[in-house]
C-alpha cells in the first residue's frame, strides 16, 4: 500500500473580510449622509441660513452603530419640514390661528401656520436612486474583493 501523506492549510480569512466590509460600510454611510444633508440645505428655506447650514454640521456618521443621522438640532427645523397649524402635514396643529410678536421688528403678527417644506424628505426622494446604485456597487465590490 502507497502512503501517500497529504497536509491541509485553513486559511482564516474572517477578519480581513470583516475589517474590510466595515470600511466599506463606513465610507458609505458618510457618503450617504453627505450627499443628503447637502441635498437638504439646498431644499432648506433661507431666512437667515442658520437652518441650511445646520444639516451640514448636525449630521454624522456614528461608525459603532453603523448609522446616518441626518439632521438639524434647530428647534423649529421640525416645524419647517412638518408644518404648523391648520397646514400641519397630518392635520394634527393648531386651528383657527393664533398671533405673535416677531423678534425681528416687534410686531405682531396673525397666522394660521407654516406649509410643511419637507427639505429632508424630498432630499432623500432625490438621492435615493443614487444611494441604491452605491449600495449595490460597494457590496458587489465586498462580495468579489473580500
Amino acid at each position: 500500500m502507497n502512503n501517500v501523506a497529504t497536509t491541509v492549510e485553513i486559511k482564516d480569512y474572517t477578519d480581513k473580510i470583516l475589517d474590510s466590509f466595515d470600511k466599506k460600510t463606513n465610507a458609505f454611510l458618510l457618503e450617504v449622509k453627505d450627499s443628503i444633508a447637502n441635498q437638504t440645505s439646498i431644499n432648506s428655506p433661507v431666512d437667515t441660513g442658520n437652518l441650511s447650514r445646520s444639516f451640514l454640521t448636525d449630521s454624522f456618521v456614528d461608525r459603532d452603530e453603523k448609522t446616518a443621522y441626518i439632521g438639524s438640532g434647530l428647534k423649529y427645523s421640525i416645524w419647517q419640514e412638518f408644518g404648523t397649524g391648520e397646514y400641519a402635514l397630518k392635520g394634527n396643529g393648531r386651528k383657527g390661528g393664533w398671533v405673535y410678536k416677531s423678534p425681528k421688528d416687534a410686531k405682531f403678527y396673525r397666522t394660521r401656520g407654516a406649509k410643511p417644506q419637507r427639505m429632508l424628505y424630498r432630499a432623500l426622494l432625490t438621492k435615493k436612486p443614487l444611494i441604491v446604485s452605491r449600495a449595490k456597487k460597494i457590496l458587489g465590490e465586498i462580495n468579489k474583493n473580500g
